[in-house]
C-alpha cells in the first residue's frame, strides 16, 4: 500500500513540476488593458479546521490583449482577500479601466492567462511537497519489503 501511495504521489509531484516548468518557460508575456473590474464575495474556512466559514473577496479584472495578431478579452483573477471588502476595493482601485498590466498567455490556449508565472518557490511548492511525500512513502514501502519477515532480508523470493 505504501508503494502505491508513494508512487502515485511521486508521479503527481513530477507532473506538477513539469507543468509549472513548461508554464514558466513557454507562456508569453503581453501587455493587457483593463476593460472592467469587479469583486466577488466568497466563503472560506480557516486553515485551523474551524467549522465556521468566513467571507472573503476575490478581486477580478477583464482585460484585452493580443497574441499572434488576434485580440482576446478574458477575465483575470487577481487576489483573494480574507479581510474586509474595503481592502478588496482598494486593491481593485489600483487597476482602473484603461490601465495597463502585464499578463502571461498560454500560447497553446490563448484565452488562458495569468498575472504571474516564473521560477519561484510558490510556483513549485505543490510539486515539491507532494513529490517529497511520495518519495517518503515510496522509500518506507521499499524498506518494509526489504525487511519483511522480522528483519530478514528477502533474497530470491524466499
Amino acid at each position: 500500500m505504501l508503494l502505491a501511495i508513494g508512487t502515485i504521489a511521486l508521479l503527481l509531484g513530477l507532473k506538477l513540476y513539469f507543468n509549472a516548468r513548461k508554464m514558466a518557460t513557454t507562456w508569453m508575456e503581453r501587455e493587457a488593458k483593463v476593460v472592467r473590474g469587479w469583486i466577488e464575495e466568497g466563503r472560506y474556512r480557516e486553515a485551523t479546521g474551524a467549522r465556521l466559514t468566513r467571507i472573503g473577496y476575490q478581486v477580478n479584472v477583464e482585460v484585452d490583449y493580443e497574441l499572434a495578431a488576434r485580440r482576446y478579452r478574458n477575465p483575470l483573477r487577481l487576489h483573494f482577500y480574507r479581510t474586509t471588502r474595503d481592502v478588496a476595493e482598494q486593491a481593485l482601485a489600483r487597476f482602473p479601466r484603461g490601465s495597463s498590466l502585464k499578463v502571461f498567455v498560454n500560447p497553446e490556449k490563448p484565452e488562458e492567462i495569468r498575472r504571474e508565472v516564473g521560477w519561484n518557490l510558490r510556483t513549485f511548492l505543490g510539486a515539491i511537497i507532494i513529490g517529497f511525500i511520495g518519495l517518503v512513502f515510496l522509500l518506507n514501502g521499499i524498506g518494509l519489503l526489504v525487511t519483511k519477515g522480522g528483519g530478514k532480508t528477502i533474497v530470491g523470493g524466499q
